[in-house]
């Protein structure tokens, strides 16, 4: 039984008793657990995006002026990773400066000119 199942059998064994006062600090109490939980959820949500982006950032290494993997083509913010601890995919913009490829961070805006050996536009 859950703590939210619990508190309702509570309230329907105190309804029967007829204390409105006790009835209403019993429904402000549930109130209070649901939305504890709700938070608890984000929470949790939030510890398995970190995690999940921590597991990315491990296998990164810095081919400068981004990260990338060993993995695939990807390319991650030096940003984003180096000061945030977040694995965020850059974005080519489609725009060419001196044929080489722009690509852009789409949280942090940041835009990377790519300048590596054979990766002209």
């Amino acid at each position: 039984m859950s703590i939210i199942d619990n508190v309702k059998e509570i309230l329907s064994i105190v309804q029967k008793l007829d204390d409105i006062e006790l009835y209403r600090k019993i429904v402000e109490l549930e109130g209070e657990i649901i939305e504890l939980t709700r938070e608890k959820r984000e929470v949790e949500e939030k510890l398995a995006q970190i995690q999940r982006s921590q597991e990315i950032i491990e296998k990164l290494k810095f081919d400068s002026p981004f990260y990338t993997t060993d993995e695939g083509p990807e390319l991650y913010c030096a940003r984003c990773v180096e000061a945030d601890r977040r694995a965020i995919h850059l974005v080519n913009t489609g725009d060419h400066k001196l044929r080489r490829r722009i690509w852009e961070c789409p949280h942090c805006k940041t835009r990377y000119v790519d300048t590596r050996p054979g990766r002209s536009a």
